[in-house]
Protein backbone atom coordinates (compact mmCIF):
# COMPACT_ATOMS: atom_id res chain seq x y z
CA UNK A 1 0.00 0.00 0.00
CA UNK A 2 2.82 2.56 1.07
CA UNK A 3 4.15 2.08 -2.53
CA UNK A 4 1.29 1.80 -4.46
CA UNK A 5 0.49 5.37 -2.47
CA UNK A 6 4.39 6.45 -3.27
CA UNK A 7 4.04 5.57 -6.81
CA UNK A 8 0.94 7.71 -7.41
CA UNK A 9 2.61 11.14 -6.61
CA UNK A 10 5.70 9.75 -8.81
CA UNK A 11 2.82 9.54 -11.88
CA UNK A 12 1.18 12.43 -11.21
CA UNK A 13 4.98 14.02 -11.54
CA UNK A 14 5.17 12.52 -14.80
CA UNK A 15 8.32 10.76 -13.44
CA UNK A 16 10.29 14.53 -12.85
CA UNK A 17 11.12 14.39 -9.38
CA UNK A 18 13.90 12.96 -7.46
CA UNK A 19 12.65 9.38 -5.07
CA UNK A 20 13.23 12.14 -1.99
CA UNK A 21 10.97 14.73 -3.39
CA UNK A 22 8.09 12.60 -4.02
CA UNK A 23 8.36 10.31 -0.53
CA UNK A 24 7.93 14.10 0.68
CA UNK A 25 4.82 14.90 -1.43
CA UNK A 26 3.72 11.69 -0.40
CA UNK A 27 3.72 12.33 3.53
CA UNK A 28 2.28 15.80 2.90
CA UNK A 29 -0.68 14.49 0.91
CA UNK A 30 -1.05 11.52 3.81
CA UNK A 31 -1.35 14.28 6.59
CA UNK A 32 -3.73 16.08 4.42
CA UNK A 33 -5.26 12.72 3.78
CA UNK A 34 -5.80 11.97 7.64
CA UNK A 35 -7.67 15.02 8.51
CA UNK A 36 -9.81 15.45 5.69
CA UNK A 37 -11.16 11.08 5.80
CA UNK A 38 -11.80 11.96 9.43
CA UNK A 39 -13.81 14.68 8.60
CA UNK A 40 -15.83 12.85 5.69
CA UNK A 41 -16.65 10.42 7.90
CA UNK A 42 -17.70 12.46 10.84
CA UNK A 43 -19.83 15.12 7.96
CA UNK A 44 -21.39 11.55 6.72
CA UNK A 45 -22.14 9.63 9.82
CA UNK A 46 -23.12 12.98 12.68
CA UNK A 47 -22.71 16.05 11.06
CA UNK A 48 -20.68 18.92 9.76
CA UNK A 49 -19.54 20.38 13.03
CA UNK A 50 -18.40 16.97 14.28
CA UNK A 51 -16.63 16.38 11.65
CA UNK A 52 -14.22 19.34 11.54
CA UNK A 53 -13.82 19.06 15.17
CA UNK A 54 -12.33 15.62 15.00
CA UNK A 55 -10.52 16.80 12.00
CA UNK A 56 -9.10 19.89 13.89
CA UNK A 57 -8.30 17.33 16.52
CA UNK A 58 -6.48 15.29 14.20
CA UNK A 59 -4.34 18.02 13.32
CA UNK A 60 -2.63 18.63 16.38
CA UNK A 61 -2.59 15.01 17.51
CA UNK A 62 0.94 13.98 18.68
CA UNK A 63 -0.09 10.19 19.42
CA UNK A 64 1.85 7.69 20.87
CA UNK A 65 2.99 3.92 19.48
CA UNK A 66 0.81 2.41 16.65
CA UNK A 67 -2.01 5.30 15.95
CA UNK A 68 -2.39 8.06 13.54
CA UNK A 69 -0.54 11.00 14.99
CA UNK A 70 2.48 12.44 13.91
CA UNK A 71 5.24 11.30 16.37
CA UNK A 72 4.53 8.08 14.91
CA UNK A 73 4.52 8.28 10.91
CA UNK A 74 7.15 11.95 11.45
CA UNK A 75 9.43 10.31 13.58
CA UNK A 76 9.17 7.02 13.53
CA UNK A 77 8.71 6.55 9.71
CA UNK A 78 5.85 4.17 9.96
CA UNK A 79 2.66 5.61 8.11
CA UNK A 80 1.12 2.57 5.77
CA UNK A 81 -1.40 1.84 8.97
CA UNK A 82 -2.52 5.33 8.72
CA UNK A 83 -3.30 4.96 4.71
CA UNK A 84 -5.24 2.12 5.58
CA UNK A 85 -7.13 4.03 8.40
CA UNK A 86 -7.92 6.64 6.13
CA UNK A 87 -8.92 4.71 3.19
CA UNK A 88 -10.82 2.56 5.82
CA UNK A 89 -13.24 5.91 6.53
CA UNK A 90 -13.74 6.60 3.38
CA UNK A 91 -14.81 2.91 2.64
CA UNK A 92 -17.60 2.78 5.40
CA UNK A 93 -18.86 6.09 3.72
CA UNK A 94 -19.28 4.66 0.37
CA UNK A 95 -20.38 1.58 1.65
CA UNK A 96 -22.88 2.79 3.69
CA UNK A 97 -24.25 5.13 0.58
CA UNK A 98 -24.32 2.02 -1.78
CA UNK A 99 -26.03 -0.64 0.93
CA UNK A 100 -28.77 2.17 1.20
CA UNK A 101 -29.36 3.51 -2.41
CA UNK A 102 -27.71 0.83 -4.92
CA UNK A 103 -26.87 1.52 -8.45
CA UNK A 104 -24.25 -0.04 -10.37
CA UNK A 105 -21.64 3.03 -10.44
CA UNK A 106 -22.00 3.03 -6.35
CA UNK A 107 -21.40 -0.43 -6.29
CA UNK A 108 -18.03 -0.16 -8.02
CA UNK A 109 -17.04 3.16 -6.17
CA UNK A 110 -17.88 1.24 -3.07
CA UNK A 111 -15.32 -2.48 -4.39
CA UNK A 112 -13.00 -0.43 -5.28
CA UNK A 113 -12.22 1.88 -2.25
CA UNK A 114 -12.85 -1.23 -0.47
CA UNK A 115 -9.95 -3.20 -2.03
CA UNK A 116 -7.54 0.67 -1.84
CA UNK A 117 -8.04 0.04 2.04
CA UNK A 118 -7.20 -3.33 2.03
CA UNK A 119 -4.11 -2.74 -0.28
CA UNK A 120 -3.45 0.21 2.22
CA UNK A 121 -2.40 -1.90 5.25
CA UNK A 122 -3.39 -5.48 6.30
CA UNK A 123 -5.05 -4.40 9.57
CA UNK A 124 -7.93 -2.31 7.21
CA UNK A 125 -9.29 -6.17 6.63
CA UNK A 126 -9.37 -6.81 10.43
CA UNK A 127 -11.31 -2.88 10.95
CA UNK A 128 -13.38 -3.98 7.92
CA UNK A 129 -14.30 -6.85 9.57
CA UNK A 130 -15.59 -5.29 12.65
CA UNK A 131 -17.06 -2.33 10.97
CA UNK A 132 -19.42 -3.78 8.61
CA UNK A 133 -21.58 -6.10 10.39
CA UNK A 134 -22.12 -2.92 13.13
CA UNK A 135 -22.79 -0.68 9.87
CA UNK A 136 -25.62 -3.02 8.98
CA UNK A 137 -26.80 -3.23 12.23
CA UNK A 138 -26.93 0.60 12.86
CA UNK A 139 -28.45 0.82 9.56
CA UNK A 140 -31.44 -1.63 10.92
CA UNK A 141 -31.55 0.50 14.08
CA UNK A 142 -32.49 3.88 11.65
CA UNK A 143 -34.69 2.11 9.28
CA UNK A 144 -36.10 -1.01 10.34
CA UNK A 145 -35.85 -4.70 9.22
CA UNK A 146 -38.33 -3.39 5.89
CA UNK A 147 -35.63 -4.51 2.79
CA UNK A 148 -33.10 -6.25 4.95
CA UNK A 149 -32.60 -8.78 2.42
CA UNK A 150 -31.94 -5.59 -0.51
CA UNK A 151 -29.55 -4.30 1.97
CA UNK A 152 -27.80 -7.78 2.88
CA UNK A 153 -27.74 -8.60 -1.11
CA UNK A 154 -26.01 -5.68 -2.31
CA UNK A 155 -23.45 -5.82 0.57
CA UNK A 156 -22.87 -9.31 -0.44
CA UNK A 157 -22.28 -7.89 -3.84
CA UNK A 158 -20.25 -5.24 -3.46
CA UNK A 159 -17.89 -7.05 -0.49
CA UNK A 160 -17.54 -9.71 -3.05
CA UNK A 161 -16.47 -7.76 -5.95
CA UNK A 162 -13.99 -6.08 -3.66
CA UNK A 163 -12.46 -9.23 -3.01
CA UNK A 164 -12.35 -10.37 -6.37
CA UNK A 165 -10.38 -7.11 -7.03
CA UNK A 166 -7.96 -7.85 -4.08
CA UNK A 167 -7.44 -11.34 -4.94
CA UNK A 168 -4.30 -10.37 -6.51
CA UNK A 169 -2.68 -9.49 -3.30
CA UNK A 170 -5.29 -11.55 -1.02
CA UNK A 171 -4.44 -14.42 -2.17
CA UNK A 172 -0.46 -14.09 -2.20
CA UNK A 173 -0.63 -12.77 1.32
CA UNK A 174 -2.62 -15.79 2.82
CA UNK A 175 -0.84 -18.61 1.13
CA UNK A 176 2.55 -17.29 1.90
CA UNK A 177 1.52 -16.22 5.79
CA UNK A 178 4.00 -18.67 6.88
CA UNK A 179 6.66 -17.00 5.45
CA UNK A 180 5.79 -13.56 7.30
CA UNK A 181 7.64 -12.37 10.71
CA UNK A 182 5.48 -12.70 13.76
CA UNK A 183 5.03 -8.92 14.92
CA UNK A 184 2.07 -8.80 17.11
CA UNK A 185 2.24 -6.78 19.74
CA UNK A 186 -0.68 -6.97 22.66
CA UNK A 187 -2.40 -3.80 24.68
CA UNK A 188 -3.68 -4.22 28.06
CA UNK A 189 -5.81 -6.26 30.71
CA UNK A 190 -9.23 -4.92 31.27
CA UNK A 191 -9.01 -4.11 34.94
CA UNK A 192 -5.82 -2.12 33.80
CA UNK A 193 -7.76 -0.01 31.10
CA UNK A 194 -10.73 0.63 33.36
CA UNK A 195 -9.15 2.96 35.63
CA UNK A 196 -8.13 4.76 33.04
CA UNK A 197 -11.06 5.28 30.96
CA UNK A 198 -12.33 6.43 34.59
CA UNK A 199 -9.79 8.78 35.13
CA UNK A 200 -10.26 10.04 31.40
CA UNK A 201 -6.62 9.18 30.90
CA UNK A 202 -6.92 6.76 28.39
CA UNK A 203 -4.90 8.69 25.41
CA UNK A 204 -3.16 10.69 28.36
CA UNK A 205 -3.88 13.80 30.53
CA UNK A 206 -3.78 16.40 27.91
CA UNK A 207 -7.00 15.01 25.78
CA UNK A 208 -9.30 14.64 29.29
CA UNK A 209 -11.69 17.38 28.47
CA UNK A 210 -11.77 16.17 24.99
CA UNK A 211 -12.75 12.64 26.77
CA UNK A 212 -15.08 14.25 28.96
CA UNK A 213 -16.99 15.64 25.91
CA UNK A 214 -16.43 11.90 23.99
CA UNK A 215 -18.48 10.39 26.81
CA UNK A 216 -21.21 13.23 26.85
CA UNK A 217 -21.47 12.70 23.66
CA UNK A 218 -22.00 8.97 23.82
CA UNK A 219 -24.90 9.88 26.75
CA UNK A 220 -26.67 12.88 24.25
CA UNK A 221 -26.49 10.15 21.85
CA UNK A 222 -28.44 6.98 23.74
CA UNK A 223 -30.91 10.17 24.69
CA UNK A 224 -31.26 11.11 21.59
CA UNK A 225 -31.15 7.47 19.96
CA UNK A 226 -28.79 8.77 17.15
CA UNK A 227 -27.92 5.53 15.69
CA UNK A 228 -24.89 6.62 13.77
CA UNK A 229 -23.20 8.24 17.06
CA UNK A 230 -24.02 5.11 18.51
CA UNK A 231 -21.83 3.55 15.91
CA UNK A 232 -18.89 5.09 16.94
CA UNK A 233 -19.92 4.21 20.50
CA UNK A 234 -20.46 0.05 19.65
CA UNK A 235 -17.00 0.29 16.98
CA UNK A 236 -15.14 1.80 20.21
CA UNK A 237 -16.13 -0.74 22.80
CA UNK A 238 -16.13 -3.56 20.30
CA UNK A 239 -12.30 -2.59 19.55
CA UNK A 240 -11.14 -1.64 23.22
CA UNK A 241 -12.81 -5.41 23.92
CA UNK A 242 -11.11 -7.14 21.09
CA UNK A 243 -7.48 -5.55 21.98
CA UNK A 244 -7.47 -6.22 25.74
CA UNK A 245 -5.48 -9.62 26.55
CA UNK A 246 -8.43 -10.22 29.04
CA UNK A 247 -10.65 -11.12 25.68
CA UNK A 248 -7.99 -12.46 23.71
CA UNK A 249 -6.55 -14.93 26.68
CA UNK A 250 -10.53 -15.34 28.04
CA UNK A 251 -11.63 -16.67 24.27
CA UNK A 252 -8.16 -18.36 23.52
CA UNK A 253 -7.84 -17.20 20.58
CA UNK A 254 -3.95 -17.31 20.01
CA UNK A 255 -5.27 -21.09 20.28
CA UNK A 256 -7.76 -21.48 18.04
CA UNK A 257 -6.18 -19.35 15.36
CA UNK A 258 -2.24 -18.66 15.16
CA UNK A 259 -2.82 -15.25 12.98
CA UNK A 260 -4.14 -13.91 16.00
CA UNK A 261 -0.71 -13.84 17.39
CA UNK A 262 0.31 -11.40 14.44
CA UNK A 263 -1.79 -8.84 14.74
CA UNK A 264 -0.51 -5.35 17.04
CA UNK A 265 -3.61 -4.82 19.07
CA UNK A 266 -3.05 -1.57 20.09
CA UNK A 267 -3.22 -0.30 16.79
CA UNK A 268 -6.71 -0.18 17.29
CA UNK A 269 -6.60 2.03 20.01
CA UNK A 270 -5.49 4.55 16.84
CA UNK A 271 -9.31 4.32 15.28
CA UNK A 272 -10.82 4.51 18.82
CA UNK A 273 -9.24 7.65 19.25
CA UNK A 274 -10.90 9.09 16.47
CA UNK A 275 -14.07 7.58 17.08
CA UNK A 276 -13.65 9.57 20.75
CA UNK A 277 -12.75 13.06 18.74
CA UNK A 278 -15.85 12.25 16.57
CA UNK A 279 -18.05 11.77 19.30
CA UNK A 280 -16.41 14.95 21.41
CA UNK A 281 -17.27 16.85 18.26
CA UNK A 282 -20.86 15.64 17.88
CA UNK A 283 -21.34 16.66 21.55
CA UNK A 284 -19.86 20.33 20.45
CA UNK A 285 -22.24 19.84 17.90
CA UNK A 286 -25.17 19.65 19.92
CA UNK A 287 -24.58 22.11 22.32
CA UNK A 288 -24.56 24.58 19.24
CA UNK A 289 -26.96 23.84 18.02
CA UNK A 290 -29.20 23.77 21.32
CA UNK A 291 -27.99 27.18 21.98
CA UNK A 292 -29.03 28.00 18.48
CA UNK A 293 -32.81 26.62 19.29
CA UNK A 294 -32.91 28.37 22.04
CA UNK A 295 -32.03 31.63 21.10
CA UNK A 296 -34.28 31.53 18.25
CA UNK A 297 -37.25 30.40 20.66
CA UNK A 298 -36.19 33.06 22.93
CA UNK A 299 -36.00 35.93 19.73
CA UNK A 300 -39.68 34.80 18.71
CA UNK A 301 -41.08 34.43 22.28
CA UNK A 302 -39.84 38.51 22.59
CA UNK A 303 -42.00 40.88 20.84
CA UNK A 304 -41.22 44.46 21.72
CA UNK A 305 -44.09 44.52 23.79
CA UNK A 306 -43.12 41.50 25.51
CA UNK A 307 -39.72 42.62 25.88
CA UNK A 308 -41.34 45.95 27.41
CA UNK A 309 -43.15 43.90 29.93
CA UNK A 310 -40.11 41.44 31.21
CA UNK A 311 -38.23 44.80 31.57
CA UNK A 312 -41.08 46.26 33.57
CA UNK A 313 -41.54 42.96 35.40
CA UNK A 314 -37.52 43.26 36.49
CA UNK A 315 -37.12 47.13 37.35
CA UNK A 316 -40.49 47.57 39.72
CA UNK A 317 -38.85 45.56 42.12
CA UNK A 318 -36.00 48.06 42.63
CA UNK A 319 -38.48 51.27 42.00
CA UNK A 320 -40.12 50.19 45.08
CA UNK A 321 -37.18 49.36 46.96
CA UNK A 322 -35.59 53.23 45.82
CA UNK A 323 -37.54 55.12 48.82
CA UNK A 324 -35.42 52.55 51.39
CA UNK A 325 -31.77 53.20 49.92
CA UNK A 326 -29.96 56.29 52.16
CA UNK A 327 -29.64 59.57 49.97
CA UNK A 328 -32.09 58.44 46.56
Amino acid sequence: GGNLWVSMFRYLSLGQLDYGTTYGLAIFGLFLLIPLSVYALGRAFVGKTAGLVAGVLMVVTRGGWYDLGWFWILEMGVWPFALGACLTFLSLIVLRKAMREGGLGRWVGAALILTAAVFGHPMSILLLGLCVPLLVLHHFMERGRDGITTVVLRLFGIVSLAVLLASAWLIPFVAKRAYTQKLGEVWMRLDEAMPLIAQLDLFGPEWRLVFAAAIVGAVLALIRRNPWALFFVTASTVMMLLASTTVLYSLRLFDVASPFASIQYPRFLGVVQVFVYLLAGYAIQELVRSIGEWRERWRRSNTRWNLAKNVLFLALPLLMLLPFVPGA
